[in-house]
């Protein structure tokens, strides 16, 4: 054996016996323990181990074979329609919430003119009338794009969503959707397109 390669084998076999402490970095690595161990498997979170997937307007047949988890509101839709094709599809819904018949779509100048006793009176007799239905699994609120810097609007929201969980008695989910594309004049204070 030549000499650098005796002393690279003793340097090897000195080292041997030298092994770094990797336990702090092993427990950082760890997985996480499974806070949703205890729900049940085929639920929609969060109510159960599902991710939420889903999209507006779609059809619930079409959507479940494409891998969607669940329907997602209908636009100028109506709810018993919407919930009796996703329960012939057997896919859960996401069904829409306000003062509008139906609970078809409606904009802000059309909630604007309903008074926020009879709104909450509404969206009562709605819930109430879905209180069992198990394929809703989240509430979207109507109309869309509620604005937070709009007092009137966040009191309208305030109304829709205190009677939402007072009358739900499965305690479902609510859903706004608010998209970010304010431009600078409109943007909240709080909003990173603000000036």
């Amino acid at each position: 054996m030549r000499p650098p390669a005796l002393l690279a084998l003793l340097a090897l076999l000195a080292l041997a016996g030298c092994r770094p402490d990797h336990s702090a970095r092993d427990a950082f690595l760890a997985p996480a323990p499974d806070a949703g161990a205890h729900l049940p498997a085929e639920g929609v979170w969060p109510k159960g181990r599902k991710v939420l997937v889903a999209g507006y307007s779609g059809v619930p047949k079409r959507d479940l074979a494409a891998g969607f988890s669940v329907a997602g509101p209908h636009y100028g839709g109506n709810n018993e329609t919407q919930i009796a094709q996703c329960r012939e599809a057997g896919i859960p819904v996401i069904a829409q919430i306000g003062p509008f018949p139906g609970n078809g779509s409606g904009g802000w100048d059309a909630a604007s003119k309903i008074p926020l006793d009879e709104v909450r009176r509404r969206v009562a007799e709605a819930v109430r009338r879905h209180a069992s239905t198990p394929e809703i699994v989240m509430w979207a609120i109507q109309p869309e794009e509620l604005r937070p810097w709009r007092k009137d609007e966040m009191a309208y929201l305030a109304a829709v969503a205190e009677t939402v969980r007072r009358e739900d008695p499965l305690g479902r989910p609510l859903f706004l959707y608010n998209p970010n594309r304010a431009t600078p004049p409109r943007s909240p204070p709080s909003s990173p397109t603000s000036t």
